[in-house]
């Protein structure tokens, strides 16, 4: 499939957030101008009633077990049935401002590599689209950009909002798909990028992510934090998330040291362990 000029692709991995997915796509119904399509990489078995939406939506079924979901391979099966040659991928839980793709277009016009939003955390649920700038906050170690400005640290990047060029994106090979779980694909693809000599830029495009529960640290991937640490490590002889690392060792859950070549895990956490951990009410992850 030849590319479309000009044209956007959104893709969306979409596993267990209707409710999510339902703002998202509001917001991106309310823009200025669509994309060209709307990819959803639908992963669990959710029947979603689409048609109430003007857009053209597209569903690729994905499934996986829950344990062992796999957003770099969403993102990468949404990348091969894109129709346009502008990728651009949204976690399904970030609405985009008003100009969101109009934006893209300008931008990926004018130049090229890897370009990331800039993420507003919304403080409330949402009910009133057009009050998502007074109703969330920046989060308070990325500052806003004053204008699209060249990143040299890759670590910066993250996956709830960016976009390229379907070409380039090929060129860096996609997402790893031996991520499954909890993360690392983000920084993985990000090196991935910077070893290709492509230019990472932060813009000033805006998403807004809206809150849902999660856990700090993750104690529930634990397993699967384990394992795509000790691949990210053998790969890029660095180790990843060591803030978390710190935390899980602390506690007796893993053997590890910055100096380690592998991870060990010692032990599972309980339930009630794992309860603990569970933040319900809070902006930022």
């Amino acid at each position: 499939m030849w590319p479309q000029p000009n044209e956007i692709s959104l893709i969306i991995p979409h596993y267990d957030r209707p409710h999510h997915l339902d703002l998202t796509l509001k917001g991106i119904e309310r823009n200025t101008e669509h994309p060209k399509e709307v990819i959803i990489v639908e992963m669990g078995i959710h029947e979603l009633a689409l048609e109430k939406y003007d857009l053209n939506i597209k569903i690729i079924a994905h499934y996986q077990n829950r344990d062992q979901v796999g957003f770099a391979t969403a993102r990468n099966k949404g990348a091969e049935f894109a129709a346009g040659d502008i990728l651009a991928f949204l976690d399904v839980d970030c609405i985009p401002e008003k100009d969101y793709f109009k934006e893209i277009k300008r931008i990926c016009s004018q130049r090229e590599g890897l370009f990331m939003a800039h993420s507003q955390y919304l403080l409330q649920a949402v009910t009133d689209l057009d009050k998502l700038q007074e109703n969330s906050v920046s989060h308070p170690d990325k500052d806003f950009p004053e204008a699209i400005e060249l990143c040299e640290d890759y670590t910066k990047f993250s996956t709830l909002g960016f976009f390229l060029k379907k070409d380039l994106y090929e060129n860096i090979g996609g997402f790893d798909n031996y991520y499954t779980g909890y993360g690392m694909e983000d920084i993985d693809f990000a090196l991935a990028t910077k070893n290709r000599l492509c230019p990472f830029y932060l813009t000033t495009l805006r998403v807004y992510h809206q809150q849902h529960s999660f856990y700090r640290p993750p104690l529930n991937h634990l397993e699967s934090i384990v394992k795509n640490s000790n691949y990210f490590k053998s790969k890029w002889r660095q180790w990843p998330m060591v803030n978390y690392l710190e935390e899980f060792k602390d506690k007796g859950y893993i053997d590890w040291s910055t100096q380690h070549l592998n991870i060990s895990q010692l032990k599972c956490p309980s339930p009630e362990e794992i309860e603990k951990t569970l933040i319900e009410n809070e902006p930022f992850i």
